[in-house]
């Protein structure tokens, strides 16, 4: 039996067989005009998870995509990676990428801990756009609120739900804030949006984060901003629930240059090793595909099959970098690019993430209608 309680309970009671087929008809219903188009998917606004709804049946754990590596939707979908793999969600106002989910190993950003989030270069071109920043989140719902060393600050509520942590922001200005809240992972663009560094602080905190933008430049040499931590890392705070914020890199790269350029070839997450590499949980390295060699699989292979090197739209040099033709860019040549070198996504990006099943009320109203004659 399932830990999950179904949504509909029906009882045997020969005396309820009215509501029970009013029940199981109205289930009918709703099922059919789904399977005719009733339904359609629909991007949500950038709220709290939903969570996952089950008909008391165990749902099946999530396969390992070439596309989208690591992809989970609970911490059990990682335990086939090992003991120290989390599931780990990013949040981000983006339509259609509201809520991704990747399995990352070691200490990763949530509750008290300033830890990694989930970084998207090994996904396909339009994954690539989230940012992850550790956030101290404001909580409203707080049990209790918890110091650095663990005393509590104020009185435990049982009407509230959420176990938080206390801290102080203070800016150069001497103003404060005092926040209590948990960390989480937020994209970018979410972050400055909703203030999250608080105070004036939000602004230098992203800055601090910065990728090198001359790297991004496309074969038609337009610039592109590079994002934080050149997408090999997450912005995050310095120490717990310091207002000071730096890139904490993923394994093999160093934040001495803001993850820039690689220096070993130890990964600890599935969004690294670039678009020609994966991570191999096993040994915590990445293994390249053919046409990518090197740390991180950052070096085009030009003994490689040509079709291969450089995704075929651009030579390998004698520096083992791509050399992209007009309309491609990245490492491998492997992202199309507008005239305003903006990415153009991947045709093959998916799956569908971040959507809410709709129908419309008049369909309901006559459902539960229909449903309703059964007990008269």
């Amino acid at each position: 039996m399932s830990e999950r309680t179904p949504l509909f309970v029906v009882s045997e009671d020969n005396s309820n067989s009215r509501a029970k087929k009013a029940a199981l008809f109205a289930i009918g219903i709703v099922g059919a005009l789904g399977t005719v188009g009733y339904f359609h998917h629909a991007a949500t606004n950038p709220i709290a998870p939903l969570s996952v709804v089950s008909f008391d049946v165990e749902e099946p754990e999530v396969p390992i995509s070439s596309t989208t590596p690591g992809n989970c939707r609970r911490t059990s979908d990682c335990t086939k990676y090992g003991a120290e793999y989390s599931c780990v969600a990013v949040e981000s106002s983006i339509a259609g990428l509201t809520l991704l989910s990747q399995c990352v190993r070691g200490a990763v950003c949530t509750g008290n801990v300033n830890g990694l989030c989930p970084s998207f270069n090994s996904w396909t071109t339009k994954f690539r756009q989230i940012q992850p920043v550790c956030a101290f989140a404001e909580v409203k719902n707080c049990d209790n609120a918890l110091n650095a060393d663990g005393t509590s600050v104020n009185e435990a509520n049982a009407n509230k739900t959420v176990t938080c942590f206390a801290a102080t922001f203070s800016n150069k200005d001497g103003d404060e804030k005092e926040v209590n809240g948990i960390y989480k992972c937020v994209d970018a663009k979410l972050y400055a949006e909703k203030k999250l560094g608080f105070l004036d602080l939000t602004t230098p905190q992203l800055l601090s984060c910065a990728g090198n933008s001359s790297a991004f430049v496309s074969s038609t040499g337009i610039k592109r901003v590079a994002p934080l931590c050149n997408g090999r890392g997450t912005c995050a705070p310095t120490t717990q629930f310091n207002s000071t914020y730096a890139c904490k890199c993923n394994g093999g790269y160093s934040a001495d240059d803001n993850c820039y350029e690689p220096v070993g070839n130890v990964c600890d997450g599935f969004g690294q090793c670039g678009a020609l590499g994966s991570c191999d949980p096993k040994n915590g390295a990445c293994v390249c595909k053919v046409g990518a060699k090197g740390d991180q699989c950052s070096k085009c292979d030009v003994a490689a099959p040509a079709e291969n090197v450089c995704s075929g739209q651009g030579v390998c040099g004698v520096d083992a970098s791509c050399q992209c033709a007009d309309g491609f860019e990245g490492l491998h040549c492997e992202t199309r690019s507008k005239s305003n070198g903006t990415a153009i996504a991947d045709s093959d990006d998916a799956p569908k993430v971040s959507s809410a099943t709709s129908f419309s009320l008049s369909t309901l109203a006559a459902v539960a209608l229909l449903a309703t004659s059964f007990l008269l």
